[in-house]
């Protein structure tokens, strides 16, 4: 069992991964879109 502080810290950096992954996630999403729409106008 962790104590206290420890636990704290590690739900403190699980919460950090998690919106690091959230936001790259969207940002990756963004750039394949981005990706897409140029795509179709240098092949027009």
């Amino acid at each position: 069992m962790l104590s206290f502080p420890q636990g704290c810290l590690f739900t403190l950096a699980w919460a950090n991964l998690d919106v690091l992954l959230r936001f790259r996630l969207q940002n990756y999403k963004k750039e394949m879109r981005v990706a897409n729409i140029s795509h179709k106008i240098t092949r027009v």
